[in-house]
């Protein structure tokens, strides 16, 4: 039932607001700014890492400033590729880049450059994107903080003592510091949207298959996706516009549609978007901080005349199928990986996949069933009561960044992690969007607000994405406008 009574059953789907890439851009255009000039100023940055965030495990100066040059030669002869010419790009060391080596966090993955860019970032190449290096991750994106025996402890630009959330965690810290406009990374369980919601970023799991994983992933169960760290919801979805589309290399993609998402931030098709939220009975782990601010989201609705439905709907359910599938699937990960690479594999790792060895096919079967009947709920939900349903993206605030520092209870990831895993499990596309302001003063944060739409239903949950976003313009006396400054 909805919350309160307004004149309308739904509100009108404005406009995204124009992202960072399309205001710089602009300025490219212009003249105002020159792509070299923002990329060699980006990569000085990096280098200097002021604040020690760590985000970075590899840099080549050289290839960048010569894909920056290339973009300010196009601008100079008005022949730039599209909306991402320039625009510069961090990209997650469990993806390829042809020319770079993909570690994966792991001392026992080779130094190597690979041959072939990834599908993903071959489309980024080819529309002009400059790419500024590859972003920290856990051994083998395996949680959802970020630190490894390979790079060692990222950290969260807003408080370097906190984690910046994983397994993305680099990416993150490096948009949320303005070391790039788009950071590619990848979400089996919440790994966009978990460091997203820790750093004050727009992050974006979009439908499952939409952006064609290369190599695909055999052993992940269908629960991995690509996904992007961007600051505003325009970002997000021009980037992921330009990477979505099928591929023979992953069967999976082969059904994936536009969904309704253009390369100009646009979407197409939305009409009026019916809100859900979930019901405070359905919240009870939230600390005080998420909890204050949650509720301040909510009032927010109501001052804005939206029409929302209370929904009783578990997400946990999403979060306690995903801790067994999830631990299954890395299991058999690695297990192809030999004897002496296990020998300096992070120790934590083994301890989370050990367990899996002893269970019985039962376990495994039974949780493959239970996603099922939690698919099948869900789409019900988003197909039929609402359009979206929206959640804090996580319940708690970040972490500690120092293993050594966290309590007991936060190492278990899956387990302050109950919201994200849901839209993984059942195919959804799914954005964080922050919500708050961050204070050193008042010792604010930001939380993050997770948007679930029914597969396939990208725009939708962008356009409501966009509108959550002014609301938080408005709430916290930020002007709607960009000026272009990356």
């Amino acid at each position: 039932m909805p919350d309160r009574a307004v004149n309308t059953t739904a509100r009108n789907s404005p406009p995204i607001s124009e992202g960072r890439a399309a205001a710089l851009q602009r300025d490219y255009i212009a003249g105002r700014k020159n792509v070299v000039d923002v990329c060699k100023g980006m990569l000085e940055a990096i280098a200097l890492d002021a604040k020690g965030l760590n985000a970075f495990c590899h840099l080549d100066p050289e290839t960048t400033l010569a894909m920056a040059r290339a973009s300010e030669a196009r601008y100079r002869n008005g022949g730039q590729l599209g909306p991402l010419d320039g625009i510069p790009v961090t990209i997650k060391d469990t993806i390829n880049v042809a020319g770079w080596p993909t570690r994966r966090g792991s001392l026992a993955m080779p130094e190597t450059p690979v041959k072939n860019d990834a599908i993903s970032v071959r489309r980024l190449r080819d529309a002009g994107a400059v790419f500024l290096g590859k972003t920290t991750t856990p051994e083998h994106a395996w949680k959802g903080t970020t630190e490894s025996p390979l790079s060692g402890i990222t950290r969260n630009p807003f408080d370097p003592s906190l984690t910046p959330g994983g397994s993305s965690g680099g990416g993150a810290a490096a948009t949320a510091d303005g070391a790039g406009i788009i950071a590619l990374g990848s979400d089996a369980a919440g790994s966009v949207r978990i460091p997203a919601a820790f750093t004050g970023v727009v992050g974006y799991k979009p439908s499952f298959g939409l952006i064609p994983l290369d190599p695909y992933p055999d052993a992940l169960l269908q629960l991995a996706h690509l996904g992007v760290m961007t600051p505003t919801v325009g970002d997000a979805v021009i980037s992921v516009a330009t990477m979505m589309g099928p591929c023979a290399a992953d069967w999976t993609s082969l059904g994936s549609g536009g969904h309704g998402l253009t390369a100009t931030g646009a979407t197409t098709g939305t009409g009026a978007v019916r809100f859900g939220v979930v019901s405070d009975a359905s919240l009870k782990t939230l600390s005080p901080a998420v909890g204050h601010a949650w509720q301040t989201f909510v009032a927010q609705l109501r001052n804005n005349d939206v029409d929302f439905a209370v929904i009783d709907i578990d997400l946990g359910k999403g979060a306690e199928i995903a801790s067994v599938l999830y631990r299954a699937a890395v299991a058999q990960a690695m297990g192809v990986l030999d004897r002496d690479a296990l020998g300096v594999t992070d120790p934590e790792l083994i301890e989370f996949i050990d367990p899996v060895y002893s269970w019985p096919a039962s376990k495994i079967l039974d949780a493959l069933t239970a996603r099922e009947a939690f698919t099948g709920r869900m789409l019900r939900l988003l197909g039929g009561e609402t359009d979206v349903l929206l959640s804090p993206t996580m319940p708690g605030l970040p972490p500690r960044a120092d293993p050594g520092e966290r309590p007991t209870s936060d190492r278990d990831w899956m387990g302050w992690n109950p919201f994200t895993p849901a839209a993984n499990i059942a195919h959804l596309p799914a954005f964080s969007v922050p919500w708050g302001v961050f204070s050193s003063e008042t010792a604010e944060w930001p939380i993050g607000i997770q948007i679930l739409a029914a597969p396939g239903r990208d725009a939708m949950a962008a356009c409501a994405a966009g509108m959550i976003e002014g609301w938080a313009m408005n709430e916290n006396n930020i002007p709607d406008e960009n000026p272009g400054n990356p």
